[in-house]
């Protein structure tokens, strides 16, 4: 992998964490890193400043939908009033049966 495939790959990462995608294990994250440390080793200034520019905007992105996730539960609290403990429970135990 090149160092434009990285910068390439890191400008579309936001969609594919958008569309989510799979946990890795422990082990294939360590190896990813170390494969992207690498590369990143390589890379010119210019393309080091894109591929922090468009992590920084992935970040602020999630940071913005999680905000407007807490404030869409605020509302349907106000609206609809909180559930008990034993209610979650019962959708729980019906969703696995």
């Amino acid at each position: 992998m090149t160092v434009n495939h990285l910068c390439y790959s890191a400008m579309g990462l936001q969609d594919r964490l958008l569309k989510g995608t799979t946990m890795k294990t422990e082990r294939e994250r360590e190896q990813l890193i170390h494969k992207i440390d690498l590369l990143l080793h390589q890379a010119y200034d210019s393309i080091l400043d894109e591929i922090y520019a468009k992590l920084k905007q992935i970040d602020d992105a999630e940071d913005e939908e999680d905000l407007v996730a807490v404030k869409e539960a605020k509302e349907d609290i106000r609206l609809n009033g909180t559930v008990t403990w034993e209610e979650i429970q019962n959708e729980i135990s019906e969703d696995v049966a």
